[in-house]
């Protein structure tokens, strides 16, 4: 029997808070953060638990406080004592590919004050990494180039232990 079936999984949240994580682990998980960024980016992060390291091809955001993500909306909130601050990024390795980005969906940071944040349905207790499989999908080459050798270079510096976080544009459905 011919049908559409479209399938999406979606792995959320990051929240190191609920004790489940020992200071010993949750120290390493904030050491291995802290290679993400650099130089003045790595100070910020020390200093506010958030930073933006960004360069011509890439950007990587980091925190090492918990978050809540909204996956249906694509916004990390991070809660802390400073003013509420928003952060959109595109999560996508070629950054310097201006109409390319049109098509990747944004990921919005809000990082400040909150007297209510979203409900937590999944908890997890290591860095997630949001990434978008927008771009040229289809073509291997720029999915290995663009989506795999990325995601492998930077969750690396963080020994592999990340939830993913896919940013789909739509999904493609496949007859059957």
């Amino acid at each position: 029997m011919a049908g559409s079936r479209c399938y999406e999984t979606i792995f959320t949240g990051t929240d190191i808070s609920n004790n489940t994580v020992d200071q010993q682990e949750h120290d390493s998980i904030k050491f291995l953060l802290s290679r993400v960024v650099t130089g003045e980016d790595r100070k910020k992060l020390q200093a506010t638990g958030f930073a933006c390291h960004k360069t011509t091809y890439s950007v990587h955001c980091v925190t090492d406080q918990p978050v809540r993500i909204e996956t249906g909306t694509m916004t990390v909130h991070i809660p802390s004592d400073q003013p509420v601050q928003e952060t959109v990024v595109r999560p996508y390795a070629r950054q310097e590919d201006r109409n390319l980005l049109k098509n990747v969906s944004p990921v919005k940071i809000l990082q400040g004050n909150y007297t209510m944040l979203p409900a937590c349905q999944y908890i997890h207790d290591v860095p997630a990494v949001t990434f978008s499989s927008s771009g040229f999908v289809g073509n291997v080459f720029h999915e290995f180039n663009e989506i795999i050798i990325p995601l492998f270079i930077t969750t690396r510096h963080l020994r592999s232990r990340v939830q993913f976080i896919l940013g789909l544009q739509g999904l493609i459905c496949k007859e059957i």
